[in-house]
């Protein structure tokens, strides 16, 4: 508990009303990563969280009070975030719900409906949402809940509906995938930021995707989290978004494909190159071989109209693997 305090005050955190407790154990988790995807699995032991009680929204009321916004994990027992939930919306505080624990948000379960109702945001991966509105129609949902629920898709972006029309907002493309772990306390965190400091909805989720990408790309839950400079230098340097690897790829693969016609060519022309070589060193003549310039025209003009072709299958191949929405322009 000391560590996590000296940890926080290192970080410029404010720690006043954070208390250490005797007689109670931390919180820990056993986290495993793939390999491969480098996703994580979690496996939580709840030590010292499971302590809330519901008096403590009012202990703390000039807290929750002077925050321009708040955060909820449901973590802790489910009649203190009821309560919790319940006096933000009472007092007219933005709260983010992150629904760690998704069946206590499950709308089969009477009265969440309603308590949902009183949520400003709630964050969810695709399984959180599944399993709290009972549907893997996540366009459904979100429909059902514009501009408060945001559903995180990993490679496939954002989803949200913005009153209007489903927005969906492309991913950061990232080389250099180590650690997943974490990923979604930095995009809820930098998200709260910067809505409380008076970003529109789709440009707070833009930077907070960007703080995520930043934090999966080291080991550890805390350590890969940006400090507000380094978010700013990574946005402004630009990653490759997934859009702009789908048009990397056609490109790459059309120029491929040109490579393959012309090496197909110069192994017809190498072989009567080399016989006109032996013959003029053989005999002392000075013949030589080409290709016809009306042959080259026509290769060359099949060349554009097989790359034409070509781009436009690829193009759609790719579209399907990336589940990007050109129609929405790719939002």
């Amino acid at each position: 508990g000391q560590k996590i305090l000296e940890n926080l005050v290192y970080n410029g955190i404010t720690t006043n009303n954070v208390e250490l407790v005797d007689g109670l154990q931390n919180d820990c988790s056993n986290i495993i990563i793939d390999n491969v995807t480098k996703d994580n699995e979690i496996i939580r032991f709840a030590g010292a969280i499971d302590s809330f009680t519901p008096d403590m929204i009012e202990q703390y009321r000039n807290v929750f009070l002077h925050s321009k916004i708040v955060v909820g994990q449901m973590k802790v027992p489910k009649e203190v975030s009821v309560e919790l939930i319940n006096f933000c919306h009472k007092n007219d505080i933005p709260i983010i719900i992150t629904p760690c624990r998704p069946k206590r948000l499950s709308i089969s379960e009477e009265g969440n409906k309603e308590l949902i109702d009183k949520i400003t945001y709630i964050t969810a991966n695709r399984s959180e949402c599944e399993t709290i509105f009972g549907t893997d129609n996540i366009e459904e949902c979100v429909t059902t809940y514009p501009n408060k629920l945001i559903v995180t898709l990993g490679d496939d972006g954002i989803m949200y509906h913005n009153g209007i029309e489903i927005v969906r907002v492309p991913a950061v493309f990232t080389k250099n995938v180590v650690d997943t772990t974490g990923a979604g306390d930095t995009f809820n965190g930098n998200f709260a930021a910067f809505l409380s400091r008076g970003f529109n909805l789709r440009e707070a989720i833009v930077k907070a995707q960007y703080a995520s990408s930043m934090k999966i790309q080291v080991k550890g839950a805390q350590d890969g989290m940006p400090y507000e400079d380094e978010l700013d230098k990574y946005i402004r340097e630009g990653i490759e978004p997934v859009k702009e690897k789908k048009e990397r790829l056609i490109s790459d693969e059309v120029g491929t494909n040109n490579e393959v016609i012309n090496l197909n060519l110069m192994s017809f022309l190498a072989p009567r190159q080399k016989a006109c070589e032996q013959f003029n060193k053989k005999y002392g003549e000075n013949i030589s071989v080409k290709v016809r310039s009306d042959l080259q025209n026509l290769i060359k003009n099949y060349e554009s109209v097989v790359s034409e072709k070509y781009a436009s299958q690829l193009e759609q191949n790719v579209e399907e693997d990336l589940n990007i929405d050109e129609k929405k322009g790719g939002e």
